[in-house]
């Protein structure tokens, strides 16, 4: 039986305050390497961001758009899904879904420079993309936790290229034994990732990828950019073998906001392999 695969743009942006930048690079994305592919949108609010709710800045725009993911995900019932950011918050509906959809046999590779472990309690900021990990660890607030019908576990979760961690989420990390590799880890041997994986014994992979993950030395093209990342180099490289090595379900593309004149080689690649889950 063939695959059903879906193609998601949710150029989501509320959840990093009044820069509108993530949705435009959203769209961009859309315009320039997408053209020939057969996409979902999800209606992205343009209004002022709203007010502070349930300790979350701008939370009714941005519940009414999680609601709007789960239902156009819910209605294709996909085996398989390509998102398109955003801020890396636009990631948590499709990856709710495949973790139910694949009954936990799943391992989550998060790469992000932050750990966007907050909850509303413990985010100073109240800005939503502090916390999406947390919500899909389980822990968060209670209707997007329900909104989302599912939570992974600690043991599916894989950091990498974290390095910008506030105290609260580092005690997080810390009191639960999530595994954290550093991108000085990656570029001496790409191989602990693939090992670290097979651990696991999931049958399965998600791949959320904040493009901050990367040195901005070599990809500037994000809002809030993290010295010392991923060489674009590596990356390709890990990507090319996680792609080869395992059975890729779902990959999201979070907090781009464009390179304005020209294609990126980076970007081309991830779009083809996720358009061709």
């Amino acid at each position: 039986m063939k695959k059903k695969h879906l193609n998601l743009l949710m150029p989501q942006w509320q959840g990093g305050g009044h820069d509108k930048s993530t949705y435009f690079g959203g769209l961009e994305i859309r315009d320039k390497y997408m053209q020939d592919v057969l996409l979902s949108e999800v209606k992205i609010s343009t209004d002022e961001l709203g007010e502070i709710r349930n300790n979350i800045l701008g939370y009714d725009q941005i519940y009414s758009q999680l609601r709007q993911a789960r239902d156009i995900i819910e209605e294709a019932s996909p085996d398989t899904i390509l998102t398109i950011g955003g801020g890396c918050d636009a990631g948590i509906v499709p990856l709710a879904y495949l973790n139910r959809r694949y009954n936990q046999d799943l391992t989550v590779l998060w790469f992000d420079a932050h750990g966007d472990l907050h909850t509303p309690d413990t985010s100073e900021s109240h800005l939503f993309y502090g916390m999406p990990l947390r919500l899909a660890l389980g822990e968060g607030d209670r209707n997007i936790i329900e909104l989302l019908g599912s939570k992974i576990q600690k043991s599916q979760l894989i950091m990498l290229g974290t390095r910008e961690i506030d105290p609260a989420e580092q005690q997080y990390i810390h009191d639960n034994a999530i595994t954290v590799l550093t991108c000085t880890d990656i570029e001496k041997d790409i191989y602990t990732v693939i090992s670290r994986i097979k651990s696991l014994g999931n049958g399965r992979l998600y791949l959320h990828i904040d493009l901050d993950v990367l040195d901005p030395a070599e990809f500037p093209y994000i809002p809030v950019p993290v010295g010392d990342g991923l060489k674009n180099k590596v990356f390709d490289t890990l990507i090319s073998e996680l792609h080869r090595n395992f059975a890729i379900v779902g990959l999201g593309i979070f907090e781009y906001n464009g390179t304005a004149h020209h294609k990126n080689r980076i970007i081309e690649k991830l779009i083809s392999i996720g358009s061709q889950l």
